[in-house]
């Protein structure tokens, strides 16, 4: 019995690995737009995941920023080969340069998922609230690319 209780984490990990959209759970690519960098991606499940970002923002005289969200993804668009999903979600980002950044983001985006690679391609649109360093609302737009493994 102790066996069986040992072994109930590694058999509920190996199933929940089988929901994700991808088959592999991490992702890690470049982004490009505003703001420019390394994007990161965790995959949650077939619906839910959390993405990342350590980028240059040429914004404000450009300032290094990081960021983090909160995705859910809806496949709305049904595609013969791979999946295309819309996703949505909220997160924050910080960026330190002249002054120290802090916003929410909003991200809406779509994704095309490739079939039977650990490849993905992705566009963003990004409206937001800006903080510090005086409140002001703001727009990001990206596109991108990720390899999962």
């Amino acid at each position: 019995m102790k066996r069986m209780l040992c072994l109930l984490p590694l058999i509920f990990i190996l199933g929940f690995n089988t929901l994700r959209a991808q088959d592999r759970p991490f992702g890690l690519g470049l982004m490009f737009g505003y703001p420019t960098g390394i994007s990161l991606k965790y995959w949650i499940d077939d619906k839910q995941a959390i993405d990342g970002g350590i980028t240059w923002s040429f914004y404000h005289d450009g300032y290094f920023q990081v960021h983090s969200d909160y995705l859910r993804h809806a496949y709305v668009i049904d595609v013969n080969t791979g999946k295309l999903p819309f996703y949505y979600g909220l997160g924050a980002r910080l960026g330190f340069g002249h002054n120290v950044h802090f916003g929410a983001r909003v991200p809406l985006g779509i994704e095309y998922i490739f079939q039977n690679e650990p490849i993905d391609i992705f566009f963003e649109l990004v409206p937001g609230m800006e903080f510090l360093p005086e409140p002001d609302f703001s727009f990001e737009s990206v596109i991108g690319f990720r390899y999962f493994f």
